[in-house]
């Protein structure tokens, strides 16, 4: 039984298919299958991490607060700017 070949012909007026040829070539004879491979399961990774970020911040606390805390202020309880840019950066990968 012959195995199914993989073929990718970039489009030479997309600039997604240009930097993904770009970064094809930079990896060593041999191991762009594995290249390919890596990418694909961590592009899907990513998408898994993002859909369980966002499923986490739709939901309101599920946790009661210990009895010997305070309640956080709303001031406390906001997303911080380093967490929205790393969503952000996830966004623009898509």
């Amino acid at each position: 039984m012959k195995r199914q070949q993989f073929l990718f012909r970039p489009n030479p007026h997309s600039d997604l298919h240009q930097r993904a040829w770009a970064y094809l070539q930079t990896c060593p004879a041999g191991q762009k299958n594995d290249y390919i491979a890596w990418a694909i399961i961590r592009l899907e990774s990513q998408k898994e991490f993002e859909n369980i970020l966002r499923e986490i911040l739709k939901e309101p606390e599920a946790v009661p607060h210990e009895s010997g805390r305070a309640h956080r202020s709303s001031a406390a309880s906001t997303i911080p700017g380093e967490m929205l840019g790393f969503l952000d950066g996830l966004m623009d990968m898509e």
